[in-house]
């Protein structure tokens, strides 16, 4: 079963990049080493390290779009970031990767709009990857919020709250601990203060400090549902 590209999310460092038209990549391959020699009786050979390459993006210029500003100037910077790809197949399938900006062009024609072309080098290999699965539990009477989560093997640091980080806090969540219950399993527990005022969605990003394993120079995102009291 074919799926569409519509809906296809691209985040720089976090940040989804505003408007992209068309996503190429990444394009990985690797060198054939040939290791024949006189005793051989047919070409020997052995394959080299696995080269990521480039993921390509045609997206209209926007100036003050916060990720193609953040692009800009980590290209400037030389500063590697976390790039993720969130496809739209069945599986909620995310591409992580480490890449550069390594390339940045603008193109004006008549009758069309500005776009841009970007250039991402990636450094190291690609995940793919499912989400997180999450099983969420809230007790209204207490406004304590518990996220069980499981997926990718988590490091012992990840029992240390600071590295963790969530993107809604109108409710006034505080993380109180984080417990690791296996290696696949962790447990964040919240306070909101008092209940939470209505259904929400809550983004829970994962430091590289707290896993190891295909994500460990990455972010893991989760997203849970929360009732409302």
């Amino acid at each position: 079963m074919a799926f569409e590209s519509q809906g296809i999310v691209i985040k720089w460092n976090g940040t989804a990049i505003g408007e992209v038209i068309s996503i190429g990549g990444p394009s990985g391959s690797a060198p054939v080493i040939d290791v024949s020699h006189l005793g051989s009786t047919g070409a020997e050979k052995l394959m080299g390290l696995l080269d990521e390459g480039q993921v390509t993006l045609e997206l209209n210029w926007l100036p003050a779009d916060p990720a193609q500003v953040a692009l800009k100037a980590d290209r400037l910077s030389r500063t590697q970031r976390v790039v993720q790809i969130y496809l739209v197949d069945t599986s909620g399938t995310i591409l992580t990767m480490n890449a550069y900006c390594t390339g940045m062009a603008v193109a004006a024609a008549v009758n069309s709009q500005l776009k841009g072309t970007i250039t991402l080098e990636i450094d190291g290999n690609v995940n793919h990857s499912p989400p997180l699965t999450v099983f969420t539990a809230y007790n209204p009477a207490t406004g304590v919020l518990v996220l069980n989560l499981q997926g990718d093997t988590f490091h012992a640091d990840c029992s240390t709250t600071t590295n963790w980080t969530w993107d809604y806090d109108e409710s006034g969540l505080v993380i109180a601990t984080v417990v690791k219950t296996s290696d696949t399993r962790a447990t964040l527990t919240y306070t909101t203060g008092g209940g939470v005022p209505g259904s929400y969605t809550m983004t829970v990003q994962a430091k590289a400090a707290a896993l190891v394993g295909d994500f460990a120079s990455g972010i893991l995102q989760v997203a849970a549902t929360i009732p409302a009291p």
